[in-house]
């Protein structure tokens, strides 16, 4: 048996306006997180969840925030446990998942890696489906998963399964708009566009850049283009195409660093150009 890791919870993480969780929810089947805990907050608690997807901030996120409501903190010891998909033995699974609950009505299962079950190991754990109990909720976490098996099928059809994908690159700006909004961070327009260059579609390095961002501006102080262009840096591979965006809307300093990129990267300054 392995008891559970540290979870670091956030319920206020979804619990804005479900507008707040747009992206996610066009993007995914199934509700959108902020409307899955609105369900377990009335008591409409499913016997099993799927979270998968490749999209690993929101879809942690939401993961610590239902460990949260899902366990109380007094009995989590207890009630909780973590299995990984590469060393799960089947049966070790069902002594797990048919325990009792101690001091509490109910007990969660998180099995995570759920990409890497092999064909054996989810054939096995069909039986969960016959032998359900009551007093067990599962939870099935890990990046996107052949929902041609029957495991996955039936764990969305008897009970919640939703899909978390990477924002395109066009979604990014609305992406940091709608985090700085929950956390109460105060951006400019034009902040906005330099970080969705900078950084692009890559939610968990968003978010460690604009902490960073606060850190270096002060808590209650705008984030400005100047303290991106200061902070942030490039995090990914420049492309002619934002250089040449850049060039054509007179953004020296940011043109510099992707040419900057470019050369670092082998590319010819006439071919970057041309």
């Amino acid at each position: 048996m392995i008891r559970a890791e540290s979870p670091r919870p956030n319920t206020a993480y979804w619990t804005k306006k479900r507008s707040n969780a747009k992206i996610v929810a066009k993007r995914a089947k199934g509700p959108s997180p902020a409307a899955l805990l609105a369900e377990i907050a009335k008591g409409d608690i499913r016997p099993f969840y799927l979270l998968h997807g490749d999209e690993e901030y929101e879809r942690e996120a939401l993961v610590a925030s239902m460990i949260e409501v899902l366990v109380p903190a007094q009995t989590r010891d207890f009630n909780l446990d973590v299995l990984r998909a590469e060393r799960l033995e089947v049966l070790d699974f069902f002594q797990v998942y048919e325990t009792y609950p101690m001091m509490a009505e109910s007990r969660l299962i998180v099995l995570r890696d759920a990409e890497a079950l092999t064909t054996d190991q989810c054939r096995g754990l069909e039986r969960v489906f016959a032998t359900s109990v009551e007093t067990s909720r599962l939870l099935v976490v890990g990046q996107k998963v052949d929902m041609r098996r029957k495991f996955f099928r039936e764990l969305s059809r008897r009970g919640r399964a939703l899909e978390f994908r990477p924002p395109y690159d066009n979604q990014v700006p609305q992406w940091i708009q709608r985090y700085v909004k929950r956390q109460g961070v105060l951006i400019e327009p034009a902040a906005v566009q330099l970080l969705s260059q900078y950084v692009g579609a890559k939610p968990r390095e968003l978010v460690s850049e604009i902490e960073k961002l606060v850190s270096f501006v002060g808590v209650g102080q705008p984030i400005t283009a100047s303290a991106v262009e200061q902070v942030a840096g490039i995090t990914r591979g420049a492309s002619v195409f934002e250089l040449a965006d850049a060039l054509g809307k007179g953004q020296g300093k940011l043109a510099q660093k992707l040419m900057q990129q470019f050369l670092s990267q082998g590319e010819e300054p006439t071919r970057a150009v041309a």
